[in-house]
C-alpha cells in the first residue's frame, strides 16, 4: 500500500524523557506496536499501516538542545516497509541560535516482523 499524500501528524514532546510522539490526526484503529532498534517504536493499524511512532532520546539523535525539539518548526518524512527492511527517513527543521537547522534522520532495520509492503509519507501539522 502506498500513501502518496502526506499524512497530517500531531505531535507530543516529553521534555523530561526527551521523547517525541507523532500520530495520525485522522481517527485510526490501533492494532499493535513494534519496537525497532533502541530509539523507535512504530504503532500500526489493523491493516499494518504505520499510524504513529515514538522516537526516544530525540535531542541526542539530532544533536540539539531539548528546547529546539520542543519548538520544532517542521517535520516531514517517509516510513517505508519492504519485504526486507523497515526504513524511516525524516527531516526535522529546528530553531537554534536564531537560525532554522535541517536535521536529517535515517534509520533502517531488517523487516523481521514480516510486515507487508507500505510507504507512508509524513508531514507535521503545526498549529
Amino acid at each position: 500500500m502506498i500513501n502518496k499524500k502526506p499524512e497530517k501528524m500531531g505531535m507530543e514532546y516529553d521534555l523530561k524523557n526527551d521523547s517525541l510522539f507523532l500520530y495520525k490526526k485522522d481517527k485510526t484503529n490501533y492494532n499493535e506496536s513494534i519496537e525497532i532498534g533502541e530509539d523507535f517504536i512504530l504503532d500500526f493499524d489493523e491493516n499494518s499501516v504505520p499510524i504513529s511512532f515514538e522516537m526516544l532520546d530525540v535531542s541526542k539523535i539530532l544533536g540539539v538542545k531539548k528546547f529546539s525539539v520542543k519548538n520544532l518548526k517542521k517535520l516531514s518524512g517517509v516510513i517505508g516497509i519492504s519485504k526486507d527492511s523497515i526504513r524511516i527517513k525524516l527531516e526535522f527543521i529546528v530553531p537554534a541560535h536564531r537560525e532554522k537547522l535541517k536535521k536529517p534522520v535515517l534509520f533502517e532495520v531488517p523487516n523481521d516482523f514480516n510486515l507487508p509492503n507500505t510507504i507512508t509519507n509524513l508531514d507535521l501539522a503545526k498549529a
